[in-house]
């Protein structure tokens, strides 16, 4: 990250991303998680779990949109500069079902079987030298 981008980071108080801090796409991907978790608090949803692995499956985040007393089981798309497709995009028909078993497996355990519930997905895209620009898709799949 330059000098510049620094500076900027530094005044704003904005995040100014740079491939140079990360490891690896995994590395990319927990930072994208970690943004849109504080996105969705300050946004009043209340963060209830994190990575939840169920079997197979795993949910990015569990939060609860207090406004509509709805749990919201959300998964996090999280794409670079170099990647030619929105982050959205990548939830496909087979990685929708897989989320619908999870939520249904995590729902049996922790909930009661009237709980209100839908699935978000949040795309964080990252730039080289720019603020992070994340993008939330309340209900965005049956």
């Amino acid at each position: 990250m330059g000098m510049f981008q620094r500076l900027l980071a530094r005044l704003t108080g904005a995040p100014v991303f740079s491939l140079n801090d990360f490891q690896d796409r995994k590395a990319i991907g927990r930072y994208g998680e970690d943004l849109a978790a504080r996105y969705l608090k300050k946004q009043g949803y209340t963060l209830m779990d994190r990575n939840v692995e169920l079997g197979r499956n795993e949910i990015d985040l569990i939060a609860l949109d207090k406004r509509e007393n709805c749990v919201c089981f959300v998964e996090v798309k999280t794409r670079t500069q170099a990647d030619a497709f929105a982050p959205e995009s990548a939830v496909g028909p087979e990685k929708q079902q897989r989320l619908r078993n999870a939520a249904a497996v995590w729902l049996g355990q922790y909930q009661s079987p009237d709980t209100y519930y839908r699935f978000d997905v949040v795309g964080v895209l990252l730039q080289e030298g720019a603020r992070p620009e994340i993008s939330h898709f309340r209900n965005a799949f049956q």
